[in-house]
């Protein structure tokens, strides 16, 4: 026969699932947007990316609010255990109650972790796509003309143009002020 679990630990518990539901809403969120992100950098529609990036911004300020309740639970869960709140685990706090609740518990916790990884992942994805896309926009900027870095160099000084050995030559001044110009 096993004992109760005492009634402390089975309400820390039952507060642990449900910011572990609360965090798995957060991120299906998160995941919802990341994915809308990634569909609207493929299409290169800037307007989406920026509607998409903003709910991003969004949600992160929410899971700032979600990581302040998840420190509470893990300083409760601490003294619980006699531990630091840094080495509080699921595993540990599950150790406090019946085996149900903790089933329940492990689920949640490994259903977020999972989630969490996909969104991770969906994520890299996009910062390649991203820098893939502002490395060309890059390239395209640097055969108009504009300097790949800001300079407070006035115009035609500073970049030459292959055969011409002049800063200031007309060559020179014009690639910089024509340079998406196709005019021979």
């Amino acid at each position: 026969m096993t004992t109760p679990a005492p009634p402390l630990a089975r309400e820390l518990v039952s507060h642990l699932v449900l910011h572990l539901d609360e965090q798995l809403r957060s991120v299906v969120r998160l995941r919802a947007a990341v994915e809308e992100l990634g569909v609207a950098i493929r299409a290169r529609d800037v307007a989406a990316v920026l509607r998409h990036t903003g709910t991003l911004e969004a949600e992160s300020t929410f899971r700032t609010t979600l990581e302040e309740r998840r420190t509470a639970l893990l300083q409760r869960g601490a003294a619980m255990l006699g531990v630091e709140p840094w080495e509080v685990s699921v595993t540990g706090l599950c150790s406090l109650v019946d085996p149900q609740q903790a089933l329940l518990a492990r689920e949640r916790s490994d259903e977020l972790l999972a989630a969490m990884e996909e969104v991770a992942r969906e994520h890299r994805t996009n910062r390649t796509l991203m820098q893939q896309e502002l490395s060309f926009l890059d390239h395209l900027m640097h055969l108009g003309g504009v300097p790949a870095e800001p300079t407070y160099e006035p115009p035609g000084e500073g970049r030459r143009v292959v055969g011409s050995s002049a800063p200031g030559s007309a060559a020179n001044v014009a690639l910089h002020r024509h340079g998406l110009d196709l005019r021979a």
